[in-house]
């Protein structure tokens, strides 16, 4: 199961609003990837890399495009903590 934080949420609302500046279809294209992208982690959880800046098994991250998507793992539980663009600090 995925569960989404109020922060990454936020954060997708953020990269959806930025995007559509230059192109509203952009945009929707983005999002849609993104989440399929989300969608795959419970198939390898561990698929990620552990987030440097954490240093804890549970912590990981994917890169898609210029993103980092920052995730937990509960049992089977994966929650999506926060979604950035990869110059930003964490």
């Amino acid at each position: 199961m995925i569960r989404w934080s109020a922060t990454s949420v936020a954060d997708l609302e953020s990269i959806r609003d930025y995007i559509s500046n230059d192109s509203e279809a952009e945009a929707i294209r983005f999002l849609k990837e993104i989440k399929v992208k989300v969608m795959e982690i419970p198939d390898f959880p561990f698929l990620g890399r552990v987030v440097p800046e954490m240093n804890d098994e549970n912590i990981r991250e994917i890169i898609f495009g210029n993103y980092r998507i920052i995730y937990g793992i509960q049992d089977d539980l994966i929650k999506v903590h926060t979604i950035f663009h990869h110059k930003r600090k964490f």
